[in-house]
């Protein structure tokens, strides 16, 4: 079930996207606009390291288009990251650390 609401939430979010697949696929470093009709239709998973920079061309929020990624297709992972990164146990808002120390 998680899966499909994955993809429901893509498929809006391109449907209300004032930009075109093809600026959405190059944005994303594609150079075909099918890749974003399959992330549309749920054919293709959007791979991880793209999700967030996907949410920012749809003006989604990113931490909850990653959480919804998560829930779809890492589901057990999303216990320990909220542990780690929710203030007060509240997963909808996430602490991203700083990377002032120049690890990341």
């Amino acid at each position: 079930m998680s899966r499909q609401r994955f993809q429901e939430v893509v498929s809006s979010a391109i449907d209300c996207s004032d930009k075109s697949q093809k600026e959405i696929a190059e944005a994303l470093g594609y150079t075909n606009s099918n890749m974003i009709t399959m992330f549309k239709k749920g054919t293709t998973r959007v791979p991880l390291p793209k999700v967030a920079d996907l949410a920012i061309e749809l003006d989604v929020d990113p931490v909850r288009l990653v959480r919804e990624w998560l829930a779809a297709y890492e589901p057990e992972a999303l216990p320990v990251l909220d542990l780690y990164f929710c203030p007060a146990g509240d997963p909808s808002a996430w602490a991203i650390p700083s990377s002032d120390h120049g690890i990341i």
